[in-house]
């Protein structure tokens, strides 16, 4: 026989069992900061990815055989690197998707030691850049595009049989990060070319609005490639009066590029070409 200890007539009752159940202490379970995770930049299913990740409630290789879905042989991860597929392997550890980590480092511009889960790593890399919240804003949108690179590239190996390089998947995942900047951040009015080359150094002219990035004190390789850009930019102009030159952008290319990103796409090589005779 059943008793309910909650009332004296040890009879159930829906008011007791809701005054038991809001008079208990909420113990905040979110293995991360909620006002670092729920970012208005990012597109709201990006976010909720990662809120699962970070529960580790993703379809991952390994939760899948705890639920009886694979069995033991088909737990490796997607990259064939051989391992155990876990949410902290794939996104962190593996040795073939967590070299997109040190790319996007050097790239960025950061110091940074990959602890061993994903709700460290994600404040620890918000963080790395310090400055102003502007700086680790930002970070939190490459962070959140990295992982969701990683997961689509995850599922393109596993389902598709499809693969792209590393190199590849790093140049998806600076354009994805600048399109999101781009269309929610409102001052953001950088170009993509810029950002492919440093974007820290596009945050720092960030804050101050009216000083262009070209005019910034920038490391001598990086202004190796301003400075290339802007001789590739010249060339265009004299391609279109000299017909003894090739644009670098031929016109194909632009039409197939958005307006937004023609000014910012990173340099083609420049090449010369006679025009063929015409026939007699």
């Amino acid at each position: 026989m059943w008793l309910w200890n909650l009332e004296t007539s040890n009879a159930f009752l829906v008011c007791s069992t809701y005054n038991f159940l809001t008079a208990q202490t909420i113990v905040d379970t979110d293995p991360v900061d909620v006002e670092l995770l729920w970012h208005k930049d990012v597109p709201l299913n990006v976010v909720i990815f990662a809120w699962r990740m970070f529960r580790n409630r993703l379809p991952t290789k390994d939760n899948l055989n705890r639920r009886g879905v694979l069995n033991n042989n088909s737990c490796l991860c997607a990259s064939r690197c051989g391992s155990l597929e876990t949410a902290s392997h794939l996104f962190l550890h593996c040795f073939i998707f967590g070299s997109v980590w040190h790319f996007i480092i050097r790239w960025v511009g950061i110091s940074s030691v990959l602890p061993y889960y994903a709700t460290d790593h994600f404040p620890q890399f918000s963080f790395g850049g310090g400055g102003s919240k502007v700086r680790q804003s930002i970070l939190q949108v490459i962070w959140f595009a990295i992982v969701w690179e990683i997961w689509k590239e995850r599922n393109s190996r596993t389902f598709n049989g499809k693969e792209c390089s590393i190199m590849r998947l790093v140049d998806k995942i600076k354009l994805l990060s600048f399109s999101w900047l781009k269309a929610k951040f409102v001052h953001f009015r950088f170009n993509y070319h810029g950002w492919w080359l440093s974007p820290l150094a596009m945050i720092g002219s960030y804050t101050t609005p009216n000083v262009d990035v070209t005019v910034q004190r920038v490391p001598p390789r990086l202004q190796h490639d301003l400075d290339l850009w802007q001789h590739i930019k010249e060339y265009d102009k004299k391609a279109a009066a000299d017909p003894l030159l090739t644009a670098v952008l031929t016109k194909k290319q632009k039409q197939m590029m958005r307006p937004e990103l023609l000014d910012g796409k990173p340099p083609y090589s420049t090449r010369s070409r006679v025009p063929s005779p015409t026939p007699q």
